[in-house]
């Protein structure tokens, strides 16, 4: 490795990125709340680590849980140390100008954020996806039918080798390609893993390679992710792209999900998709599409937020997966995150004040909360969803009515055979909230590891 290899790349703004913006887009909460400062710090660890890595060191293993899907059947997800997720963002901030300058017009999923003035890696997917929406509506009033299709396992079926290939034409003869290999390879997942918008960013690009696939067959198309629609006057036209575009996925290792392939009328299509903007439908949607933006603009008031916690707990199985529920604890880590920045710098007040005093005056919701944890406790696999109920019952705690019950619920869950990311995250509740010792060496330790230095486990 080159000496200037590590300080060419951008780890200063890649640390920016997963600190102000990626962290929440995790499957699970950061331990502590690090506001103003702690940087520069990073920064430096950030450095070693990428000289380490281009000398032939390996990463730790990545954490994994497994997070329900909306079908019901379970995806596994990667939490990587804080150090390795600002390394992956710097390889990715490296590529990402021209990853983006790559993909045509009508991706609307993941693209490069080019405001200089907000601390975020891609634009607001929420409102990309209300674009992408009124795309689809421009089109349909262009076109007689609307063919849709998504990808089987898009992301874990992507072909490594193919995959570093399309990185290296972007960046050739770069450290870049090099060190996101040796950051893969030590996932232990298939393809591209389920982590944080870092990945997602990566993945959107490379399906690229399938826009230009769709392109040979039909000229009329837009996509969010894997989600493709397809424009055209006849059904018989859409049907033969159809089976064209199945068969030239299977040399890039790729295949349809034909059980969501659906071709129609453009009205059908409209009658399909009619339900107010703001119905909890819609934003069910919104949260299976998008990528983890918390959309905390979208659920203030406090009373908002409360109220999308309620309906997605009056139905945990249709509305409590990876879409909605990353979305609800994204939200909520934001809202710590703000309340602690506003603290550090002596304001009054905070909208998670406004979310607890809502949070409190629902009886009905704050009680199936802790219903709900001893449930999902004694279930295998559900270890995500216990977690992310901690989370929130932690916010009980500082109720004075609640508290007796969050704490003993906390200590019978600590006293238990739970799985020890459960164990930890009751320990939290009993420690009260305080923030971690300042050390920065908790940022390359494991999720769990630095949990047990949060909880003092």
């Amino acid at each position: 490795m080159s000496q200037d290899a590590a300080p060419s790349l951008p780890y200063r703004l890649a640390t920016r990125l997963v600190v102000d913006s990626i962290t929440y887009t995790n499957p699970l909460p950061a331990w502590s709340t690090d506001v103003e400062g702690g940087y520069l710090s990073r920064e430096r660890l950030v450095e070693k680590r990428i000289r380490a890595y281009l000398d032939g060191e390996k990463p730790r293993p990545s954490f994994a849980i497994a997070v329900p899907k909306k079908s019901g059947a379970f995806n596994t997800w990667l939490v990587p140390s804080v150090c390795d997720q600002i390394v992956l963002q710097t390889c990715v901030s490296a590529l990402a100008e021209k990853l983006d300058r790559a993909l045509g017009p009508g991706v609307f999923s993941c693209r490069y954020n080019d405001d200089p003035n907000r601390i975020q890696l891609t634009a607001v997917s929420v409102v990309s996806w209300r674009r992408f929406r009124a795309e689809t509506d421009r089109l349909l009033a262009r076109h007689n039918q609307v063919l849709q299709l998504d990808l089987a396992s898009a992301f874990p079926s992507i072909q490594r080798d193919s995959f570093f290939r399309f990185l290296q034409a972007a960046a050739p003869d770069s450290d870049v390609v090099t060190l996101l290999q040796t950051l893969l390879d030590s996932f232990n997942q298939p393809g591209i893993p389920l982590m944080n918008d870092s990945m997602f960013f990566l993945g959107n690009a490379y399906l690229g390679a399938v826009d230009q696939i769709v392109a040979r067959y039909t000229p009329t198309f837009i996509r969010f992710v894997d989600d493709y629609r397809i424009f055209g006057q006849s059904a018989s036209e859409l049907e033969r792209a159809v089976e064209n575009i199945s068969r030239d996925l299977k040399a890039i290792g790729l295949a349809l999900n034909f059980s969501k392939l659906k071709l129609g009328s453009a009205q059908e299509f409209l009658q399909a998709i009619s339900k107010p903007p703001d119905s909890p439908k819609t934003k069910v949607d919104e949260a299976n599409a998008t990528s983890g933006d918390t959309m905390t603009a979208d659920f203030a008031p406090a009373e908002n937020l409360v109220n999308q916690v309620a309906r997605t707990l009056d139905d945990p199985d249709k509305y409590f997966n990876e879409g909605m529920g990353r979305l609800i604890l994204g939200a909520i880590c934001r809202l710590q995150a703000d309340a602690a920045l506003s603290a550090a710098r002596g304001y009054n007040g905070s909208m998670l004040e406004a979310f607890r005093r809502t949070l409190y005056d629902n009886t009905d919701l704050s009680n199936r909360i802790l219903d709900l944890i001893p449930s999902y406790l004694a279930k295998p696999n559900e270890a995500w969803r216990t977690v992310w109920l901690l989370y929130l019952a932690r916010e009980l705690s500082w109720n004075q009515n609640l508290n007796q019950r969050t704490s003993d619920l906390a200590e019978d869950i600590v006293r238990s055979q739970a799985p020890p990311v459960v164990k930890l995250w009751a320990g939290a509740i009993k420690r009260g909230g305080r923030p971690v010792p300042a050390a920065t060496d908790v940022d390359e330790l494991d999720y769990l590891e630095a949990g047990g230095r949060y909880v003092g486990a």
